[in-house]
């Protein structure tokens, strides 16, 4: 989901992914990124930045990076998110998640 301001610009971007870990398993989540976005015109937009989150027992920081830019020609939003996510178990690294370069597509919201 990708949705414009009263501006014209991005103010808000929201994406599902999963990510595989090197122990074999997935990492699930949702990230929205809120305005203010690192660069958002009505055309094109980009963000990244770091957050920490708390499944089950475990700590995860989690870096995302999100980029996107406006195809008139399909009517939608297309880009590519990246994650890395490192999962933390009583002060200790028990595994990193990665997602490099998803595609996505949206249609304006």
């Amino acid at each position: 989901m990708v949705r414009t301001g009263d501006d014209g610009h991005v103010d808000r971007a929201r994406i599902g992914w999963r990510a595989r870990c090197d122990n074999g398993g997935t990492y699930s989540s949702r990230t929205i990124f809120a305005a203010p976005l690192d660069s958002s015109s009505a055309t094109e937009f980009e963000d990244s930045g770091n957050y920490r989150a708390k499944p089950h027992g475990y700590a995860a920081r989690i870096r995302v990076s999100i980029e996107g830019g406006w195809v008139a020609a399909h009517d939608r939003w297309r880009g590519t998110f990246s994650v890395r996510v490192r999962v933390i178990q009583d002060g200790e690294l028990v595994d990193t998640c990665r997602l490099q370069r998803l595609r996505w597509s949206a249609e304006p919201a």
